[in-house]
């Protein structure tokens, strides 16, 4: 993951547009497409445990590829407050990579009504 963003504020039940974008860092193809996952996280460390939101396909990727999409989402029933937007790409580990450590990144906050 290389962007996560999206709305400073929302409310519960309303979708909001979330920009996210994927780079094949390797220097294979991944062969296959994969699923990115959207979340709402509590804090900057976004894991498959927080609150999913929905997610998309992104095509197979070169080397140096880039796939971005803007990916509509509803807001669940949370707790009213701030959280991060986050996401996870090839969720859930189906493609082979060197770094795996590079899949998660937090976008910014959004405060939920």
């Amino acid at each position: 993951m290389t962007v996560v963003s999206g709305p400073t504020s929302g409310v519960i039940g309303n979708s909001i547009i979330i920009t996210n974008r994927v780079k094949n860092q390797g220097t294979v193809s991944t062969g296959s497409g994969f699923s990115v996952r959207l979340y709402l996280s509590a804090d900057n460390v976004i894991t498959t445990a927080d609150t999913f939101l929905g997610s998309r396909t992104s095509p197979a990727l070169s080397p140096g590829a880039i796939d971005q999409k803007n990916t509509t989402v509803a807001i669940p029933s949370v707790v009213p407050g701030t959280y991060f937007l986050g996401a996870i790409a090839d969720d859930p580990n189906v493609i082979a990579e060197t770094n795996e450590t590079n899949n998660s990144k937090a976008g910014n906050t959004i405060t939920i009504r």
